[in-house]
């Protein structure tokens, strides 16, 4: 099992980048390119302003704003060149490349991994961005990460072995400041069994960003059966009342001599008046590699449902065609709600819209309702909407763990 977080490498609209040329305030950068949790986070206060820069080939990279709340290490940064600067790497990565590793480090010692990257730029030598670092998770027993032992403030060494095409080193030591007054962390050493394999829940952090769960899932060794279980298990979360929570990338691995899983997950904040996470381990009913398929289907009169394999099915309600986006509402039915309306996209011309945001807002029953919004699309031609099928699951109710967070 290797859960990888999302890295979200892409352009955002050149407008965008010229208005945060000349940053004028703390949190301009994390406030106009975070998702909404972040930006609530950045109202709150846990920005904090940074100068920090270092130059290579030519290219400068200056550090301005950084925001740590004890889960997850965000960096906002400006690019400058005297020349046009490079395009991303020919895997669409700009600062870190499958054989080069981004590295961040506190006197010498490994801190994280480079979890996301978001970029916007202009022709004129100028990119701003903002990078996501994750702390390693939880070590073995008895022993604490690195995160966990440092204290309020530490220098961050950060080194960086490209910017897009262009191979080089930068290397730049930013002062941290942690903002934890909304961070709580508990260690619930919380079981649940399944057979031979045990689940452990081992801590759960909470901010104004999100959920992070830590936990063990331990099998016995040459347990073929059981291993193959944990191999196929995958997770998603609510809150007590069913409401589904954005699945925010995650890491995980094994060691003792493959008895123990170790798993990081994050995700989205609870609502306001919701107190607990519920933690949904799962299986896929199809076989391997089978079951899978994608329909296109032409969105003409409204409401259409679509079918989305045995696992459920998706309704359009309404179409927004604006000038500045479009606009899809519509509904899945289904035990991965989240994780279907992911799945809904619109083609036209034969190229997909650009994805731009998608919110769940509201649950009827057995239906959950999103909108989603993608760049504009031509008012006078046809739209297409695709989606991809899938099996149905099986939940571990056995489990299944509920954490009180509030």
């Amino acid at each position: 099992m290797l859960l990888g977080g999302v890295v979200a490498a892409g352009l955002i609209s050149p407008v965008m980048a010229e208005a945060l040329k000349h940053v004028p305030f703390i949190g301009k950068i994390i406030e106009t390119m975070g998702d909404e949790w972040l930006q609530n986070a950045n109202c709150k206060g846990l920005t904090v302003p940074v100068e920090q820069s270092a130059t290579d080939q030519g290219i400068t990279l200056t550090v301005k704003e950084v925001m740590y709340d004890g889960i997850r290490l965000f960096i906002g940064m400006e690019e400058h060149s005297g020349q046009p600067l490079p395009p991303n790497d020919k895997n669409g990565r700009r600062y870190a490349g499958l054989d080069n590793w981004f590295k961040a480090t506190v006197n010498g010692e490994d801190f994280g991994w480079l979890n996301g990257e978001r970029v916007s730029m202009t022709e004129d030598g100028h990119a701003v961005s903002m990078l996501e670092i994750e702390p390693h998770g939880e070590p073995g027993p008895g022993e604490k990460r690195l995160a966990d032992k440092l204290g309020d403030s530490f220098t961050l060494q950060v080194e960086i072995p490209q910017v897009g095409a262009v191979k080089g080193r930068w290397v730049l030591q930013i002062p941290v400041q942690k903002q934890g007054m909304y961070t709580t962390k508990q260690t619930p050493m919380l079981e649940k069994k399944l057979g031979n394999i045990t689940m452990l829940m081992r801590s759960v952090a909470s901010s104004p960003r999100g959920i992070e769960l830590n936990f063990h899932t331990i099998l016995p060794a040459n347990d073929k059966q059981a291993y193959q279980t944990v191999l196929g298990m995958a997770f998603t979360a609510t809150d007590e009342h069913g409401y589904p929570l954005d699945n925010m990338g995650g890491e995980g691995g094994m060691y003792g001599d493959e008895t123990i899983w170790e798993t990081t997950l994050s995700y989205s904040p609870l609502p306001e008046s919701s107190k607990e996470i519920v933690l949904k381990p799962y299986r896929s009913l199809g076989e391997r590699g089978a079951g899978y398929g994608q329909s296109e289907t032409e969105l003409a009169s409204l409401p259409l449902t679509v079918e989305q394999g045995a696992i459920g099915k998706a309704t359009v309600q309404k179409l927004e065609k604006l000038d500045e986006k479009t606009v899809l509402h519509y509904e899945v039915t289904g035990p991965l709600p989240g994780n279907q309306a992911g799945l809904i996209s619109l083609v036209q011309n034969g190229e997909a819209l650009e994805r731009k945001s998608l919110k769940f807002v509201g649950k009827n029953g057995e239906a959950y309702s999103y909108v989603q919004e993608f760049s504009p699309l031509d008012k006078e031609l046809p739209v297409r909407l695709t989606t991809y099928t899938m099996p149905q699951i099986e939940f571990y109710k056995e489990l299944e763990m509920r954490i009180p967070i509030r």
